[in-house]
């Protein structure tokens, strides 16, 4: 059997931004949109009991509210726009046969 000569293939590596991430991406702020709307909801309700509820239980209530809707808006929210905004920007490497397409 004689040896052949065929061309080396020439491999490089190429940065790309993968269409999951995107969709990763997409399923973070629907979860934050979501988030948004409960965090308005109980905004609210907490804004209705403030003006209307009385009695012993009302400040001990209102307190693990405020404290609940605090670490919604300053935790959770910010957790889920730290990992849209990674995905957004996810980018990945991949090698390819050099004039083929990616």
């Amino acid at each position: 059997m004689s040896a052949a000569n065929y061309p080396k293939k020439r491999l490089i590596t190429i940065t790309v931004h993968p269409p999951e991430a995107d969709r990763i991406a997409d399923a973070f702020a629907g979860s934050r949109a979501a988030v948004e709307l409960d965090l308005a909801a109980l905004e609210l309700v907490a804004a209705s009991l403030e003006s209307g509820w009385e009695g012993k239980q009302k400040s001990r209530y209102l307190d693990e509210l405020s404290s609940l809707i605090g670490r919604i808006r300053n935790t959770l929210l910010p957790q889920l726009q730290s990992m849209e905004n990674k995905y957004r920007e996810y980018l990945a490497e991949k090698t390819v046969e050099a004039g083929g397409t990616a």
